[in-house]
Formats: structure tokens, sequence, C-alpha cells
């Protein structure tokens, strides 16, 4: 259903309530970068790799993360001049 937002929100509200796992940390860093809100899922992602320097998929996800937060610039109008 693409509804990211509110499963970044629910899955970021369950991290005091349990201990997390790379896996868990993960899931939260990649519904928050899929509702675009790229700084909570470089932080998510700190977390996995801080339990699992190896994680394939976290270190793929931060690869694409930081590319999308270096090419993020101020948005200008389409025609400015």
């Amino acid at each position: 259903m693409e509804r990211w937002t509110d499963s970044a929100v629910h899955l970021a509200l369950a991290v005091p309530e349990r201990e997390m796992s790379a896996d868990d940390w993960h899931r939260v860093a990649y519904a928050q970068y899929r509702s675009g809100d790229l700084s909570a899922a470089q932080e998510a992602l700190a977390h996995v790799l801080g339990l699992d320097p190896g994680h394939a998929s976290a270190t793929k996800l931060g690869v694409i993360v930081q590319a999308a937060l270096e090419s993020s610039g101020p948005l200008i109008p389409q025609g400015f001049e």
C-alpha cells in the first residue's frame, strides 16, 4: 500500500519497547528511507552497522541513502534564470 511514513513512525515507536536486532534496525531504516526521511534512515543504519558491520542489506541501503543525501540540494523552480 506504500504507506512508508506510517510504517516508519510505527517501527520507530517500537524501538524503546524491545531489544533491537540488526535486522530490526534495517527494517526501520528502510521504512524511513522510503518515506523520504533520509537523516533518520542514516541514523538507523548506524545502529545496524554498529550491531553487524557486515550487514549486506544495510551496507547497500547506506550507499543509496548517502547518494540521495549528497544529490539533494536546494530546489530551484523549473525555468529559473
